[in-house]
């Protein structure tokens, strides 16, 4: 079921007042047959049930011992924090490459006469570094973005 809200305009064109309530998302054919369940259940109604049902659970003495055994349950956490270090060791070196990059486009002779094709390939390997870094599709925002462009359409 999901959250809906109606909205329902009076014909002097104020509107009267919203109408929150609930409803069966399988009503079309995602599981190869249509749902015919068509009542809309008031939102006030099912939240004060729910609220009923969860105080009487939370008033039991046997579930609040079952709460508390599994919040001083300990989980092991070693294996995500040595995931995480490594991340961080990749992102520090997708950093440096960047930055090694970027140093090269920079140190580059603008005489040169292989100036253009080494500046393009400069670029692209900045963009495929930043993909990778990333994970999305190839933008650039740097301030040498309009080289590639022109070594793109080239």
């Amino acid at each position: 079921m999901y959250g809906n809200k109606a909205i329902k305009k009076r014909k002097d064109g104020s509107n009267y007042k919203d109408f929150y309530y609930y409803g069966c998302k399988r009503r079309n054919m995602t599981r190869g047959h249509k749902c015919d369940y068509k009542k809309q259940v008031h939102e006030e109604m099912l939240d004060a049930s729910v609220a009923e049902v969860i105080s009487k659970l939370v008033s039991n003495p046997k579930f609040s011992d079952l709460i508390r055994s599994k919040i001083n349950m300990e989980v092991d956490t070693s294996a995500l924090d040595q995931e995480i270090v490594n991340y961080e060791k990749q992102l520090r070196q997708l950093y440096h490459n960047k930055d090694m990059i970027l140093s090269d486009i920079d140190s580059l002779d603008y005489e040169d006469k292989h100036y253009q094709r080494r500046n393009c390939l400069y670029l692209q390997k900045l963009r495929n570094a930043l993909c990778w870094q990333t994970r999305l599709p190839a933008t650039i925002s740097t301030r040498h973005s309009f080289s590639l462009i022109s070594c793109m359409t080239k």
